[in-house]
């Protein structure tokens, strides 16, 4: 069986972050769900940005800081219904895509998403 849209691949149940939240909170949730990226949205699930382990020690982040601190305001994002080749050749510059549906997050593909796809199936 062939994988061939980026929807067959995504993690869908994405923890996502607000711009009124701590870096403790995000460092909380990326412990406890052994993460290593999260998205921070609007309210309305519009993406503004994205919080990585790296983001988090390059910018030294204190612990009762804001997220708006310390996120990274260009996250590399892909439509949900692009291929999964297209999400390879882009998960070889960033280690994770936040997916959209018309301009909403829906999901977020990582390289070790893409590592279980290849284990599972082939890549279409």
């Amino acid at each position: 069986e062939k994988l061939h849209s980026v929807e067959d691949i995504m993690e869908r149940n994405v923890k996502a972050l607000h711009l009124q939240d701590s870096v403790q909170t995000a460092i909380d949730r990326m412990v406890q769900g052994d993460i290593s990226q999260l998205p921070v949205i609007s309210e309305q699930g519009n993406i503004l940005g994205i919080v990585s382990e790296g983001s988090l020690l390059q910018k030294g982040a204190h612990r009762t800081g804001l997220i708006e601190q310390v996120m990274d305001r260009n996250p590399a994002v892909i439509d949900v219904s692009l291929s999964v080749a297209e999400a390879r050749r882009r998960l070889v510059e960033v280690e994770a895509l936040l997916v959209t549906e018309q301009d909403l997050l829906v999901g977020l593909v990582t390289r070790m998403d893409l590592v279980n796809a290849l284990r599972l199936r082939s890549i279409g």
